[in-house]
């Protein structure tokens, strides 16, 4: 999968899952859409997130990608670089 796939997939994602008034560009930060701990029992929206866009990235390459460990700190553009 390509960078502009990619990007356009985590974008898609994000605004699917998205509760907030913000809006989704390249330039948006995770942390600002997403959280860890608004799962109420459940998936939060960063784990639902990341699942989601696991399983499409896996469905390309066969093998899930490692993902950093700071990425609701990136935006949408440096995330694309760290998964491509």
């Amino acid at each position: 999968m390509g960078q502009q796939q990619l990007n356009f997939l985590l974008i898609k994602h994000l605004r699917n899952i998205n509760r907030t008034t913000n809006k989704i560009n390249h330039s948006t930060t995770f942390k600002s859409i997403l959280r860890n701990d608004d799962g109420r029992g459940g998936l939060s929206t960063s784990a639902l997130f990341q699942l989601l866009v696991s399983n499409s990235i896996k469905g390309k390459h066969k093998n899930l990608i490692k993902w950093p460990m700071n990425w609701l700190e990136l935006n949408i553009s440096d995330l694309t670089r760290c998964l491509a």
